[in-house]
């Protein structure tokens, strides 16, 4: 996710979290739920 340089935003972010619930994914949605919170982070920064 972070390599291809995607633009993410919050829909998108909370989007994911939701696949993943859905489809039992919990491992991909702790490591999304981390970029976010990486992700908020530098947004505050700006």
């Amino acid at each position: 996710m972070q390599s291809e340089e995607l633009n993410l935003d919050v829909f998108t972010l909370s989007a994911l979290l939701t696949a993943c619930s859905v489809c039992n994914l919990s491992r991909k949605g702790k490591e999304i739920h981390a970029f976010a919170l990486h992700f908020a982070m530098e947004r505050q920064n700006l």
